[in-house]
């Protein structure tokens, strides 16, 4: 209730400012995490949580298979509604979330449901109860400990040690308990082949690595729209370019501060959540085949190389790399089942791990950055056999001069 202008708390919206907007027609603040046009659902009224199953039956009914559960983590919110130290303990991941979660889950399984929930902040050990394969509250849960090496709009590049660490971590610490997702972009991300890769001199080169260094890990894979381009982040000249209203806030932000246009517009290029929100470049067009309409944000203009009418017809192309690893994982139990073993550790450069079962295996060597590197493949792997590179040199296996963002996958045999 309205205290004479007086915000019930201290607690902010992770789009900046306070969480709370006044409504005058009941004379009360209402609670907003995230845009003050989104507020949040009180899960501790019983009424919201019946409303919400029937919501969830009337999309089974229809024949929808599964539901990926939006910032899921922050579900439940502190119910003493005190001044916090740290804002995470207002609204991520609060004591009593895993009763919400699991009558939530209830009403998904009822209906034979595949789930995957977005789960920011969740560590292994805890998504070990939530996916576990038994009793756990989602099938999957997607992570951000891969994608989240500096703060939201911070420049800079990819440590690939630290990379491989983050995904061995969530491999090795779900293994035999429950299930990955695999992923590298979605709608609130950058485009990967720009985040991650090269997308100027060597955008396909490093979107193919990329794609096969993540793709098949133990799990399901995820592709976000036009990531199986190889589409990039967008080069806005003005802030009336962007939709997203995060990146408008920052840019307002930025300049109070004291930050130059140039200086802030180049941050958003690199970070901002509209370079994945661009429309699908189905052809080279103007409006990129995705409408016979102007779209309600600017098409990248690089679809005139990269779409998909183009990618369609070249053997090399990036859809077409993409289409071959789905293939593999379609047609083989080790790309399903097989145990994941990181190889390499103590590098820079190489992402290099195996895919296991028996003494049968997948060697997937990827070089992650613009120099060439050396890499000795371990005797322990026999009777090698080249299945997939995106490399046209085709490396002998057994003392590799690996090119730049070049990826290979072996067969073998272990002794």
């Amino acid at each position: 209730k309205a205290d004479n202008g007086k915000l019930p708390n201290n607690w902010v919206s992770l789009f900046g400012g306070s969480a709370w907007e006044y409504n005058p027609a009941t004379d009360e603040y209402y609670y907003h995490l995230f845009a003050k046009q989104q507020p949040d659902l009180n899960w501790e009224n019983p009424k919201v949580h019946q409303a919400v199953m029937k919501i969830i039956d009337w999309w089974a009914a229809k024949g929808v298979d599964g539901f990926r559960l939006d910032a899921i983590s922050h579900l439940k919110k502190n119910q003493s509604f005190a001044d916090v130290a740290d804002q995470e303990d207002a609204m991520n991941n609060v004591p009593g979330i895993d009763k919400l979660l699991a009558e939530l889950s209830a009403d998904f399984k009822r209906d034979h449901l595949m789930t995957v929930g977005e789960a920011g902040g969740v560590p292994v050990r805890r998504a070990q109860q939530w996916v576990n394969s038994k009793n756990g509250y989602f099938d999957m849960i997607f992570q951000f400990d891969h994608v989240s090496f500096w703060e939201k709009f911070t420049v800079g590049q990819v440590d690939v040690a630290q990379l491989r660490q983050a995904l061995s971590n969530w491999q090795t610490g779900l293994e035999g308990i429950g299930w990955n997702a695999l992923f590298l972009e979605n709608h609130d991300l950058p485009r990967a082949v720009s985040y991650f890769g090269n997308d100027t001199t060597m955008r396909s080169q490093s979107a193919t690595a990329l794609a096969m260094m993540y793709f098949l890990m133990k799990g399901t894979p995820f592709i976000y729209q036009g990531q199986e381009l190889g589409m990039s982040n967008v080069d806005f000249e003005t802030i009336d370019q962007y939709r997203d209203l995060d990146s408008k806030r920052f840019y307002r932000e930025e300049l109070q501060k004291g930050a130059t246009k140039a200086q802030t517009l180049f941050k958003l290029r690199s970070k901002s959540r509209d370079n994945a929100r661009t429309p699908m470049q189905w052809d080279r067009t103007s409006t990129g085949g995705f409408s016979s309409h102007k779209p309600w944000i600017e098409v990248n203009p690089n679809n005139v190389e990269v779409n998909v009418e183009t990618e369609e017809t070249n053997a090399n192309s990036v859809l077409n790399f993409y289409r071959k690893l789905v293939e593999l994982r379609r047609h083989d139990p080790i790309l399903l089942d097989g145990q994941y073993a990181l190889v390499n550790t103590n590098d820079h450069q190489l992402y290099v791990y195996t895919r296991e079962s028996g003494r049968s295996g997948y060697l997937i060597i990827t070089n992650l950055s613009d120099q060439s590197a050396s890499y000795q493949v371990p005797d322990t792997y026999q009777n090698l056999k080249l299945v997939l590179t995106n490399d046209s040199e085709k490396q002998r296996p057994a003392s590799m001069k690996l090119q730049p963002w070049s990826a290979y996958l072996y067969k073998y045999e272990r002794n």
